[in-house]
C-alpha cells in the first residue's frame, strides 16, 4: 500500500458476546471465536490468532469467510504496571496487525 494512503473499509469491535467482529462497508458482517493463540515475535504487541467465524450476516465480501488469522501484530498489550489514578477507568492501546480471512472457493 502506498505510504500516505488510508481508506477506512470495515469497522472492528466486540460484538454482544464479546465476540470480535467485523462489519465491511459493503454490509457483510463476520464474528469469530478462538480456535488457537500463539505469542507475537515482538514482546510488546498483542498475541496472533487463529479465529473460526461464528456468525455472518449481509451479502458482501465476508459473508462465507470460515476462519480469520490475526499476524504481525504490533503493540495492543496493557501496561504491566497499573497507574492507581486510572483505576476503573478504560484505556485505549493502540496496536496494529494483519488480518487474513479465508474461505473454501
Amino acid at each position: 500500500m502506498p505510504k500516505g494512503y488510508h481508506k477506512l473499509i470495515s469497522k472492528h469491535y466486540f460484538d454482544e458476546g464479546k465476540n470480535p467482529t467485523w462489519e465491511l462497508n459493503d454490509g457483510s458482517r463476520i464474528s469469530g471465536v478462538k480456535v488457537q493463540q500463539a505469542s507475537a515475535p515482538d514482546t510488546t504487541a498483542i498475541p496472533w490468532l487463529l479465529l473460526k467465524a461464528t456468525r455472518s450476516g449481509g451479502s458482501g465480501s465476508i459473508k462465507q469467510v470460515q476462519f480469520i488469522q490475526r499476524i504481525r501484530t504490533n503493540g495492543g498489550k496493557a501496561p504491566a504496571i497499573a497507574n492507581r489514578q486510572k483505576k476503573g477507568q478504560t484505556i485505549e492501546v493502540p496496536y496494529a496487525a494483519a488480518y487474513l480471512f479465508y474461505r473454501d472457493k
